[in-house]
Protein backbone atom coordinates (compact mmCIF):
# COMPACT_ATOMS: atom_id res chain seq x y z
CA UNK A 1 0.00 0.00 0.00
CA UNK A 2 1.18 3.31 -0.67
CA UNK A 3 -1.09 6.31 0.88
CA UNK A 4 -1.78 9.13 -0.92
CA UNK A 5 -1.08 12.13 1.47
CA UNK A 6 0.04 14.65 -1.88
CA UNK A 7 -2.46 17.47 -0.74
CA UNK A 8 -3.33 18.96 2.90
CA UNK A 9 -6.07 16.34 2.90
CA UNK A 10 -3.74 13.93 3.88
CA UNK A 11 -6.58 11.35 3.04
CA UNK A 12 -4.23 8.12 3.20
CA UNK A 13 -6.47 6.20 0.68
CA UNK A 14 -4.44 3.65 -1.04
CA UNK A 15 -5.71 4.71 -4.51
CA UNK A 16 -4.78 1.31 -6.43
CA UNK A 17 -7.51 0.07 -4.51
CA UNK A 18 -9.98 2.83 -3.78
CA UNK A 19 -10.43 6.65 -4.46
CA UNK A 20 -8.84 9.34 -2.42
CA UNK A 21 -10.36 12.62 -1.26
CA UNK A 22 -10.61 13.94 -4.47
CA UNK A 23 -12.48 10.68 -6.26
CA UNK A 24 -9.46 10.01 -8.00
CA UNK A 25 -7.94 6.36 -8.21
CA UNK A 26 -4.02 5.78 -9.64
CA UNK A 27 -4.91 5.76 -13.33
CA UNK A 28 -4.60 9.09 -15.41
CA UNK A 29 -7.60 10.74 -15.77
CA UNK A 30 -7.50 13.59 -18.28
CA UNK A 31 -10.47 16.59 -18.95
CA UNK A 32 -8.45 17.50 -21.78
CA UNK A 33 -4.76 18.67 -23.77
CA UNK A 34 -5.76 21.50 -25.67
CA UNK A 35 -3.71 24.56 -26.85
CA UNK A 36 -4.22 27.25 -24.93
CA UNK A 37 -4.34 30.81 -25.56
CA UNK A 38 -5.29 32.83 -21.89
CA UNK A 39 -3.06 32.24 -19.57
CA UNK A 40 -0.65 35.24 -18.64
CA UNK A 41 0.98 36.47 -21.47
CA UNK A 42 4.60 34.97 -20.64
CA UNK A 43 3.16 31.72 -20.07
CA UNK A 44 1.14 31.56 -23.32
CA UNK A 45 2.90 34.30 -25.51
CA UNK A 46 1.41 34.34 -28.81
CA UNK A 47 1.01 30.67 -29.86
CA UNK A 48 -0.73 29.38 -26.83
CA UNK A 49 0.42 27.03 -24.42
CA UNK A 50 0.05 22.72 -24.74
CA UNK A 51 -2.47 22.28 -21.37
CA UNK A 52 -3.18 19.06 -19.58
CA UNK A 53 -6.33 19.30 -17.65
CA UNK A 54 -6.67 16.99 -14.86
CA UNK A 55 -10.47 16.04 -13.61
CA UNK A 56 -11.45 16.89 -10.08
CA UNK A 57 -9.36 19.27 -7.44
CA UNK A 58 -8.76 19.26 -4.02
CA UNK A 59 -10.19 22.39 -3.53
CA UNK A 60 -14.30 23.09 -3.98
CA UNK A 61 -14.04 26.99 -4.94
CA UNK A 62 -18.07 27.94 -5.35
CA UNK A 63 -16.66 30.49 -8.11
CA UNK A 64 -14.52 28.10 -10.10
CA UNK A 65 -14.39 29.05 -13.89
CA UNK A 66 -13.86 24.97 -14.47
CA UNK A 67 -16.39 23.56 -12.21
CA UNK A 68 -17.91 21.49 -14.55
CA UNK A 69 -14.39 19.31 -15.01
CA UNK A 70 -12.96 19.80 -11.41
CA UNK A 71 -15.58 19.36 -8.84
CA UNK A 72 -15.06 16.33 -6.62
CA UNK A 73 -15.08 13.14 -8.26
CA UNK A 74 -15.50 14.04 -11.68
CA UNK A 75 -14.56 11.41 -14.18
CA UNK A 76 -12.83 11.82 -17.39
CA UNK A 77 -10.76 10.15 -19.59
CA UNK A 78 -8.22 7.13 -18.62
CA UNK A 79 -5.41 6.99 -20.64
CA UNK A 80 -1.89 5.37 -20.96
CA UNK A 81 1.46 7.43 -20.48
CA UNK A 82 2.22 6.65 -24.55
CA UNK A 83 -1.65 7.95 -25.10
CA UNK A 84 -0.82 11.23 -23.03
CA UNK A 85 2.45 11.76 -24.52
CA UNK A 86 1.26 11.11 -27.81
CA UNK A 87 -1.63 14.26 -27.99
CA UNK A 88 0.82 16.54 -25.93
CA UNK A 89 3.54 15.83 -28.54
CA UNK A 90 0.97 16.29 -31.75
CA UNK A 91 0.06 20.45 -30.26
CA UNK A 92 3.94 20.70 -29.17
CA UNK A 93 5.13 22.27 -32.45
CA UNK A 94 2.01 24.67 -32.57
CA UNK A 95 2.82 26.01 -29.43
CA UNK A 96 5.15 28.25 -27.62
CA UNK A 97 7.37 24.85 -26.19
CA UNK A 98 5.08 25.40 -22.57
CA UNK A 99 3.58 22.74 -21.05
CA UNK A 100 0.73 22.95 -18.45
CA UNK A 101 -0.54 21.26 -15.93
CA UNK A 102 -4.06 22.19 -14.38
CA UNK A 103 -4.91 21.44 -11.13
CA UNK A 104 -2.10 18.89 -11.17
CA UNK A 105 -1.72 18.22 -7.48
CA UNK A 106 -3.64 14.92 -7.02
CA UNK A 107 -1.95 13.53 -10.15
CA UNK A 108 1.54 14.90 -9.53
CA UNK A 109 2.58 11.06 -9.59
CA UNK A 110 1.30 10.61 -12.79
CA UNK A 111 2.65 14.04 -14.11
CA UNK A 112 5.86 13.02 -13.21
CA UNK A 113 5.76 9.95 -15.39
CA UNK A 114 4.35 11.86 -17.81
CA UNK A 115 7.13 14.50 -18.14
CA UNK A 116 9.69 11.48 -17.59
CA UNK A 117 8.38 9.86 -20.67
CA UNK A 118 8.27 12.75 -22.70
CA UNK A 119 12.15 13.45 -21.91
CA UNK A 120 12.86 9.85 -23.00
CA UNK A 121 11.16 10.77 -26.54
CA UNK A 122 13.69 13.70 -26.81
CA UNK A 123 10.71 16.47 -25.74
CA UNK A 124 11.81 18.91 -23.09
CA UNK A 125 9.03 21.10 -23.38
CA UNK A 126 9.22 23.94 -20.05
CA UNK A 127 7.15 22.41 -17.82
CA UNK A 128 4.35 24.40 -16.17
CA UNK A 129 2.64 23.89 -12.57
CA UNK A 130 -0.53 25.60 -12.58
CA UNK A 131 -2.02 25.16 -9.23
CA UNK A 132 -4.35 26.50 -6.60
CA UNK A 133 -2.28 26.97 -4.04
CA UNK A 134 -3.60 24.28 -1.62
CA UNK A 135 -0.26 22.25 -1.54
CA UNK A 136 2.11 20.03 0.81
CA UNK A 137 5.71 22.19 0.57
CA UNK A 138 6.97 18.15 1.14
CA UNK A 139 5.16 17.46 -2.50
CA UNK A 140 6.29 20.56 -3.94
CA UNK A 141 10.05 19.99 -2.81
CA UNK A 142 9.48 16.41 -4.69
CA UNK A 143 9.05 18.41 -8.22
CA UNK A 144 12.47 20.03 -8.32
CA UNK A 145 14.06 19.34 -11.66
CA UNK A 146 10.84 18.49 -12.72
CA UNK A 147 9.21 21.96 -12.78
CA UNK A 148 10.44 25.15 -14.47
CA UNK A 149 7.44 27.90 -14.30
CA UNK A 150 5.86 27.76 -10.77
CA UNK A 151 2.07 29.29 -11.50
CA UNK A 152 0.61 29.29 -8.12
CA UNK A 153 -2.70 31.17 -7.03
CA UNK A 154 -2.83 32.93 -3.79
CA UNK A 155 -6.33 32.77 -2.93
CA UNK A 156 -7.17 33.60 0.25
CA UNK A 157 -5.45 34.80 3.32
CA UNK A 158 -8.52 35.13 5.76
CA UNK A 159 -8.95 31.36 6.27
CA UNK A 160 -12.63 31.20 7.55
CA UNK A 161 -12.99 32.53 3.84
CA UNK A 162 -10.91 29.40 2.12
CA UNK A 163 -13.09 27.24 4.01
CA UNK A 164 -16.44 28.86 3.42
CA UNK A 165 -15.74 29.36 -0.44
CA UNK A 166 -13.22 26.31 -0.73
CA UNK A 167 -13.29 23.58 1.65
CA UNK A 168 -10.17 24.28 2.16
CA UNK A 169 -9.02 24.38 6.12
CA UNK A 170 -5.76 26.57 7.11
CA UNK A 171 -5.25 27.25 3.51
CA UNK A 172 -2.91 30.68 4.06
CA UNK A 173 -0.25 28.29 6.18
CA UNK A 174 -0.25 25.74 3.24
CA UNK A 175 -0.44 28.55 0.58
CA UNK A 176 2.43 30.53 1.53
CA UNK A 177 4.23 27.82 3.36
CA UNK A 178 4.16 26.15 -0.67
CA UNK A 179 4.97 29.00 -2.43
CA UNK A 180 8.23 29.34 -0.21
CA UNK A 181 9.63 26.57 -1.27
CA UNK A 182 8.14 26.99 -4.95
CA UNK A 183 10.93 30.35 -4.75
CA UNK A 184 13.44 28.18 -3.01
CA UNK A 185 13.63 26.70 -5.91
CA UNK A 186 13.65 29.15 -8.92
CA UNK A 187 14.29 32.63 -7.06
CA UNK A 188 11.80 35.92 -7.06
CA UNK A 189 12.77 36.87 -10.73
CA UNK A 190 11.40 35.08 -13.87
CA UNK A 191 13.52 34.19 -16.23
CA UNK A 192 12.39 34.25 -20.08
CA UNK A 193 13.77 34.07 -23.80
CA UNK A 194 14.04 36.63 -25.86
CA UNK A 195 10.64 36.82 -27.46
CA UNK A 196 9.59 37.39 -23.61
CA UNK A 197 8.26 33.67 -23.19
CA UNK A 198 9.21 32.37 -19.15
CA UNK A 199 11.70 29.70 -18.95
CA UNK A 200 12.18 29.77 -15.21
CA UNK A 201 10.91 31.22 -12.46
CA UNK A 202 7.51 31.87 -10.42
CA UNK A 203 4.37 33.74 -11.32
CA UNK A 204 2.03 34.41 -8.69
CA UNK A 205 -1.88 35.19 -8.87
Amino acid sequence: MIPCNLCPRRCNADRSKAAGWCGMDDRIHISSIVLHRGEEPPVSGEKGIVNVFFPSCNMQCVYCQNREISCRGTQGTIMSVDEVCDAIIALLPQSENNLGFVSPTHFVLQMVSITEALRKRGYYPTIIYNTNGYELPETIRSLEGIVDVWLPDFKYSDDHLAVTLSEAPDYSEYALSSIREMVHQVGTTLHTDDRGIARRGIIIR
